[in-house]
């Protein structure tokens, strides 16, 4: 697929989530056209410009985690099928798919350290909280089932 048509399918299936959105539903249906389309717009904006900056995403059972760095994340209820995802596999950012880890795993994915996302602190440390490398963690979700999309030496897609 071209990156051009790829693009107008993550743009079109964006404008429909912020379509879709209950606020912007409800203002549509109370005739505030104006207003729904400029939330609507600004929505969109938005989910593209965390696309633009993700640094890796995390996919689980309630949907997705855009990190974008070690004080900015964006959740949303769009899973690995989602073109918006898709899209971000195809630019080469980092897709860790926790979705097929088995139940029996669970423990031992509870363990697992964050993924640091630059800028680090020197130590790697935030606060009380440990951070790996991208790498590093990524190798620990696949020995626990996760599926790694465009991480160096552990993709296995």
């Amino acid at each position: 697929m071209k990156i051009r048509s790829e693009k107008m399918n993550v743009f079109t299936a964006i404008r429909k989530d912020a379509r879709d959105w209950w606020y912007h539903a409800k203002l549509r249906n109370e005739g505030k056209l104006k207003e729904a389309r400029e939330l609507e717009n600004k929505s969109t904006r938005s989910d593209i410009d965390d696309i633009r900056k993700a640094y890796y995403v995390l996919i689980s059972r309630g949907g997705h985690t855009i990190y974008i760095s070690n004080c900015k994340r964006v959740e949303g209820y769009k899973g690995i099928n989602h073109p918006s995802i898709q899209f971000m596999i195809a630019r080469g950012v980092a897709v860790i798919d926790l979705t097929t880890i088995r139940s029996r795993h669970y423990r031992q994915y509870a363990r697992i350290s964050d993924i640091a996302v630059p800028p680090v602190l020197p130590d790697n440390k935030f606060g009380t909280f440990n951070y790996e490398s991208l790498e590093y963690v990524a190798g620990k979700y696949k020995e626990v089932g996760a599926t790694i999309y465009n991480v160096k030496g552990i993709s296995n897609v």
